[in-house]
């Protein structure tokens, strides 16, 4: 059922993954040091025990295995520890080294010290359920994150569970490959369920993954909501997914008029903050508390507390001061009432051009 959408053939794929990665030209720009294992620049190591020392300007790292072997669990532990000093980092290549989930499971240890990260590549390196959990706990690390490739491990149903719940914390994800796994119709759909909140995703691969027309037709639904709610812009790379699928699915979806759906928009994003609390969220007890903790920030519209990130809500939520409890019950009224109901176009604009 499945078959490669628009293109097909290892070399077209890898240059088209290569123009995917060119989105992250601006965030690689800054600095130039791309450090290696294979011609020593920025990185220092030892093999028995492992030690490794990573250059604190490295914005790219390279580290796929070369001829003498993989790294395995060991070299993991001991490179996570030296990336706590790589803050300038925005990309990490660890290609087929075998870390495995205890390897993983270190790495992922490593993305609270690199809040700039923009790729990461994790392909071939035998990470199961437990890895992929483990990865997903420190996602939210990573918020700028726009290339995420997990292709050729060993992730089932329910570590794609767990890493689909953390791409809500990746709004700026463009590439994603899960290709060469085990996630079946079940993880298929968990991922599925996500895709709204990832409204920059341009390409997909979810090959060989041994998920049937059901998972299939879910997926292709959540890409057709994408598509329509950026104006019709598809996506530049999909395979996995059928395209005959996928065609039915952007028919099933038809682009609203943008001068609709940004009306919509505009008129959802100003409402006032109290209003929407008051009659979307029922909130009545504590309503002029809650209000006037948001407005010491400044937020007073809806559109002010971000509505399409998970991270700046809640990032604006905790500022405030408002207990967990309400926040929670916040969070929930705006992935029912406004997510749930409402296509969300990647850019909104008012009349005069400025962007909301």
């Amino acid at each position: 059922m499945a078959a490669a959408y628009p293109c097909s053939g290892h070399r077209r794929w890898q240059a088209l993954r290569w123009c995917l990665l060119c989105g992250l030209a601006p965030l690689l720009l800054s600095a130039s040091m791309n450090c290696d294992w294979h011609s020593g620049e920025g990185v220092n190591y030892t093999q028995s025990p492992w030690t490794f020392s990573v250059d604190k300007d490295c914005t790219t790292l390279e580290l796929p295995v070369r001829l003498w072997g993989p790294m395995e669990v060991e070299g993991a532990a001991a490179l996570a520890q030296a990336l706590q000093g790589a803050a300038s980092l925005k990309r990490l290549d660890l290609d087929y080294n075998h870390i495995g989930d205890e390897g993983a499971a270190a790495v992922a240890s490593a993305l609270q010290h690199l809040g700039g990260l923009a790729a990461v590549d994790l392909k071939g390196n035998s990470i199961g359920d437990k890895g992929a959990k483990a990865i997903s706990i420190e996602l939210w690390h990573t918020p700028q994150l726009t290339h995420l490739d997990l292709e050729r491990n060993k992730i089932g149903a329910s570590g794609t569970r767990a890493v689909a719940a953390a791409l809500r914390k990746t709004p700026m994800l463009m590439f994603l490959s899960m290709a060469s796994n085990t996630m079946g119709d079940e993880g298929a759909k968990a991922l599925a369920s996500v895709l709204r909140h990832m409204p920059s995703l341009t390409g997909l691969d979810v090959a060989s993954n041994g998920i049937g027309e059901e998972g299939e037709v879910a997926l292709a639904a959540a890409m057709a909501r994408i598509e329509a709610g950026r104006g019709g812009e598809q996506f530049q790379y999909v395979t996995g997914i059928s395209h005959e699928l996928l065609e039915k699915a952007r028919i099933s979806h038809p682009t609203p008029p943008a001068d609709v759906l940004e009306a919509k928009h505009r008129d959802l994003q100003a409402l006032p903050i109290w209003q929407f609390f008051n009659k979307q969220c029922h909130m009545n007890d504590s309503l002029d508390g809650i209000v006037a903790m948001l407005a010491t920030l400044g937020i007073q519209e809806l559109q002010d507390l971000h509505l399409w990130s998970d991270i700046e809500i809640e990032r604006n939520l905790k500022r405030s001061g408002i207990p967990e409890g309400l926040r929670a019950i916040i969070v929930k009224c705006v992935n029912e009432e406004v997510r749930g109901k409402i296509p969300e176009p990647p850019l909104v604009h008012t009349e005069d051009g400025s962007e909301l």
